[in-house]
């Protein structure tokens, strides 16, 4: 986000926003350490944290981007 802001960009919306359950999904997915599943290293709850932030991230890039 520090990135963002120094462009310029306004990141308030995101500021509140759980990112660290996207961050590790895509960690933890991307380069597995060991033989579990994917899908098997996390719960429904993460899931929807992982979502829903997504979602919100998605908002805020349609809204200032302007499409």
């Amino acid at each position: 986000m520090d990135s963002l802001e120094a462009e310029g960009l306004d990141v308030t919306p995101l500021r509140g926003l759980h990112l660290k359950a996207l961050s590790r999904m895509n960690s933890e997915t991307r380069y597995p350490s060991d033989s579990e599943a994917p899908a098997d290293r996390f719960e429904a709850k993460d899931s929807e944290q992982a979502r829903s932030a997504a979602a919100e991230v998605m908002a805020y890039a349609q809204t200032t981007i302007g499409t």
